[in-house]
């Protein structure tokens, strides 16, 4: 960049980081501003005062704190780089949970939670009011606002910045804040790394009401083993790098379904009679020998007359209820990523995400 006639100048589009920058003119030492981090969708600002001298010297300084207050315009904002990503404790593996870690945002109640993904509200606003992007690409769900697709691969993510205040026309949408997902990319050098997250119930501590109520209480199992690995590095030196990570989310839990009537062992038996019934036997197939103890809400179903119009009586059935039934899930997320440099001041990117999950069986959405 070529400074103005006052000395301005500005770079625009370069990828979050940490930075040199040299300052230097004919007749002038030569300056290095070295330890400059740029953040995502904020301004960053680098001055530098050249000393007159001979151009074979330099002097090396190192940015200060206050390289990152934003002075070309009045946004606030807060960036958690990968650092805060990978070591700050929170459930969801998604960096948006910690925006409430940062001043002027504040976490909801869950009847004021209206939107997907993480609900936060930000200087008062409701969490309908926030606007979320990757890698400045809109992610917003259109019908009741907040994430469409909730970034939570650890080893994914560079950084996430949260604008709350001032922000620039350039965002739109969003009245209460502005966050930004910041995906990884290559580099000149290779670089790697693979995590695992353990959460069992078998090392939590049993909640002490629960103690209270009976001393030999345990915990519900429930079981989630996070993993997955990440890496990158250059194919061409200085032109295309690529990146890629995988992680895989395995749980086990016992779940509570919806309870069934269903046939008691006299029950079975008064179908049985009914042989041979085509509908009769679907539905003893279906059952498969399974059957209710008859001591939870006992009914009898009345069969009604037969064809020579006799009563055939009724079938003896009770409430079943499913409880402690293993179920489990899975969930993999991935994502590849290339980087072409088609010049000092262009680069041209390509980024595929992958989110596949299944649950088995499925209570909460399917309870039945």
């Amino acid at each position: 960049a070529v400074t103005d006639s006052v000395g301005a100048y500005r770079m625009d589009a370069l990828q979050p980081g940490t930075y040199t920058v040299t300052f230097s003119a004919p007749g002038f030492a030569e300056l290095q501003v070295g330890s400059v981090i740029l953040n995502a969708s904020v301004t960053t600002s680098v001055n530098g005062n050249l000393k007159v001298g001979t151009t074979s010297k330099t002097i090396v300084v190192e940015a200060t704190a206050g390289q990152v207050i934003d002075t070309q315009s009045g946004q606030l904002g807060e960036s958690l780089g990968t650092h805060e990503i990978e070591n700050l404790p929170y459930t969801s593996f998604n960096p948006a949970e910690l925006a409430m870690t940062l001043p002027g945002v504040q976490d909801t109640e869950a009847n004021n939670s209206f939107s997907n993904g993480v609900n936060f509200s930000v200087n008062g606003t409701r969490p309908r009011a926030n606007n979320f992007l990757i890698d400045g690409q809109d992610d917003n769900d259109w019908s009741i606002a907040g994430q469409a697709f909730q970034p939570n691969n650890i080893g994914a993510i560079q950084e996430f910045t949260v604008l709350t205040n001032s922000y620039s026309a350039e965002y739109g949408r969003g009245g209460g804040s502005v966050s930004n997902y910041i995906y990884k990319s290559g580099t000149n050098s290779f670089h790697g790394e693979a995590w695992e997250v353990n959460q069992d119930s078998a090392f939590a501590a049993i909640p002490a009401q629960s103690k209270f109520l009976n001393p030999n209480a345990t915990n519900p199992l429930f079981i989630e083993n996070t993993f997955g690995f990440d890496i990158g590095g250059p194919v061409v030196k200085d032109k295309l790098f690529a990146f890629g990570t995988v992680q895989w989310d395995p749980t086990a839990a016992r779940a509570q379904g919806a309870s069934f009537d269903l046939p008691t062992t006299a029950g079975i038996a008064t179908l049985q009679g009914l042989l041979p019934n085509p509908n009769v036997q679907l539905l003893l197939n279906a059952l498969n020998g399974l059957t209710a103890n008859g001591l939870v809400q006992p009914m009898c179903v009345p069969l009604g007359p037969g064809a020579n119009g006799v009563d055939r009586g009724c079938v003896e059935s009770s409430l079943f209820a499913r409880t402690g039934v293993r179920e489990e899930g899975t969930d993999t997320n991935w994502n590849v990523r290339l980087d072409y440099h088609t010049g000092p001041n262009d680069v041209l990117s390509g980024s595929f995400i992958r989110q596949s999950s299944t649950l088995l069986p499925d209570f909460f959405n399917n309870s039945a």
